[in-house]
């Protein structure tokens, strides 16, 4: 099955594009998007040694936003 991942993106809810916004922030978001769009259409000119950087120092950025994400989802539930 084709995934077309911008439309997907743009089904996500306004309340739920408010919360991402809220945590991650709305440059961040956009970056996530655009991200994913040079890697879907450009992989050969992915940088390895930007891919590298990102697996060794930002991915405890992101487990610190989405243990965020979670906290406050099951505060709320």
């Amino acid at each position: 099955k084709n995934i077309n991942h911008s439309e997907q993106i743009a089904k996500i809810s306004a309340e739920d594009n408010a919360k991402a916004s809220e945590i991650f922030g709305n440059e961040a978001i956009k970056g996530f998007c655009d991200v994913r769009n040079f890697i879907a259409h450009d992989y050969d000119g992915v940088s390895m040694a930007v891919i590298e950087w990102l697996l060794r120092y930002g991915l405890d950025n992101l487990k610190t936003r989405v243990t965020t994400i979670l906290y406050r989802s099951n505060k709320k539930a």
